[in-house]
């Protein structure tokens, strides 16, 4: 995968800027490679297993240096891939947590719909 930052530099102090790359957690190992050696902001990344990774950039112009993470969440389907994030919603329809709504929710529901959930059931 490829992952390319964003780096403005504000002109002062007149010189380099510099943009590192590095993987901040050391659970699983990241390749990191850069892609064009004069676009040091772009990196190709080769994760190995699925897991959670995060990879930090740095911008430094040796009088203002700022950092940024990106969480990387591979897994073996997209849908646990989404999941696995942070901020995941499930959609509602979607009752058996695959990520499609489709005739098998439909089961479920009908399923469901005729359950009594009542202490007034027979």
């Amino acid at each position: 995968m490829q992952i390319d930052a964003t780096v403005t530099d504000d002109g002062l102090p007149t010189g380099e800027l510099t943009v590192t790359w590095e993987q901040i957690d050391a659970g699983r190992d990241i390749t990191l490679e850069q892609v064009n050696p004069k676009d040091p902001t772009l990196m190709r990344l080769t994760l190995t297993a699925t897991g959670d990774y995060e990879v930090q950039v740095t911008a430094d112009d040796t009088d203002l240096t700022t950092t940024d993470t990106v969480s990387i969440f591979v897994r073996e389907t997209p849908c646990l891939a989404a999941q696995a994030m942070p901020d995941y919603e499930p959609m509602a329809g979607d009752f058996n947590a695959d990520c499609i709504i489709d005739v098998e929710d439909l089961a479920e529901f009908a399923a469901q719909w005729l359950a009594c959930n009542s202490l007034l059931c027979p």
